[in-house]
């Protein structure tokens, strides 16, 4: 396993089952993390030790992001960006649901652009910063009603080529 020592893990979506297992994976690598969620990290991070933080962050509200990834960077540094969180709702594409459409795009594509964004001063100054954009297989391949899950992992997939 890589040694993450002295390194700051930003991990969004560490509320959920796939953000609590990288968290620990990431502990057990020695890195601080930075727990973000909209839902409470708090205890994750009491449990996980007392040098990591819980930030509560709403994704979807851009000047949120504008606000809380300076804020976060500011008391810990960014080494690692991890754009772990996502929305997976889910349905056919003849079905017109323009709210669900904007809500999947706001999550899974906008805010780790803009993540990304926020915490670039921090990921430079620290001379080892990297951006870890999860997507999915339906952002490759085509899946039965997935039409907004689908496209937003597609554009995420180009968009980490492009932060590449």
């Amino acid at each position: 396993m890589t040694d993450l020592t002295n390194m700051t893990v930003l991990l969004t979506g560490a509320a959920g089952g796939i953000g609590r297992s990288m968290a620990e994976i990431f502990v057990a690598a020695g890195a601080r993390l930075a727990l973000a969620d909209i839902e409470d990290t708090k205890t994750l991070a009491e449990n996980l030790g007392p040098e990591h933080r819980a930030y509560r962050i709403d994704l979807s509200d851009p000047e949120d992001i504008k606000q809380t990834i300076p804020r976060i960077g500011a008391e810990m540094g960014i080494d690692i960006v991890i754009n772990n969180a996502g929305l997976g709702i889910v349905f056919p594409a003849v079905q017109v649901d323009v709210d669900d459409w904007d809500k999947t795009f706001a999550i899974n594509l906008r805010a780790p652009w803009l993540v990304a964004a926020a915490a670039f001063p921090f990921l430079k100054r620290s001379g080892r910063g990297r951006i870890i954009n999860m997507a999915s297989q339906a952002g490759t391949v085509a899946i039965e009603e997935h039409a907004a899950y689908g496209a937003s992992k597609a554009g995420l997939i180009n968009l980490t080529k492009v932060q590449a």
